[in-house]
Order: structure tokens, then sequence, then C-alpha cells
């Protein structure tokens, strides 16, 4: 017969189960701990840039903010490099754009391009505020 070379660890193994089970439970319970406490980080949170233009003209109704200033708007801003998703909302005296570029995108450069498509918008009307940019 051949001989343990594992210098009787196995044969400790056979003769002595409940230790083995108790030190495999030891150590499944520790991992379990474990994994519970380190913090795993699969993926970074990554959040887009995002650039809002305010316009405001108060004792304008949401129609009529959304005719005369967002569609002009949105006409020039919809060439804008870069642009992922463009939402609009008009509501009392207030319209809004909001613009979100990809992960990444140089957010100093995106708010000058959208500056410049606003500057190229021809009228607003006359008791409208310029848009602001954030």
């Amino acid at each position: 017969m051949a001989k343990d070379s594992s210098g009787g660890l196995i044969t400790s193994a056979i003769r002595f189960p409940v230790t083995v089970i108790v030190g495999v439970l030891l150590a499944v319970i520790a991992g379990i701990i474990a994994l519970n406490l380190v913090p795993i980080q699969l993926t970074p949170e990554v959040e887009r840039p995002v650039i809002t233009v305010t316009t405001n003209w108060f004792g304008a109704s949401p129609e009529e903010i959304e005719k005369e200033i967002i569609e002009e708007q949105e006409e020039y801003l919809k060439s804008v490099e870069g642009v992922l998703k463009m939402n609009s909302e008009s509501t009392d005296g207030q319209g809004t754009i909001t613009l979100e570029f990809p992960a990444g995108t140089d957010i100093t450069g995106a708010v000058v391009r959208v500056t410049n498509k606003l500057n190229e918008v021809p009228d607003y009307p006359d008791d409208a505020d310029r848009p602001i940019v954030t």
C-alpha cells in the first residue's frame, strides 16, 4: 500500500470529522461576513453631464412659451454636437430645456456650444428674459 505523503493530514481529517466540519463552517462564516463588510464596486457610478437652459417670460402661458421660445431654441439646439437627449418643459412664466450629453463630455466646451447656439436664435419676445444656461 502506498504511503500517505501528506503527513497524516488526510488520516487526521478522517479520524476527526467534526473538527473538519467546524473548520469549514468557520471559513464559510468568515467569507460571508467579509462579503458583507467589504465594499464591492464592479462599475463606478457615472453621471452624464446635463445642461439646463431656462428662459423666463413672466405672465406668459405655457402654450405661449412653447410656441414663441422653446420651439425656436430647440430648432437651434438640436444641432449641438454630442447631445444624447433633449427634454423641454413649459410652465407659467418659464420654459426649460434639458440637454443630456455622454459621460466624459467636456462640460465647459458643451456650455460654450449651447450658448453659441442660443445666441443664433433670432429674436425673443420683448418682455422675455435672456436664457440662463446652467
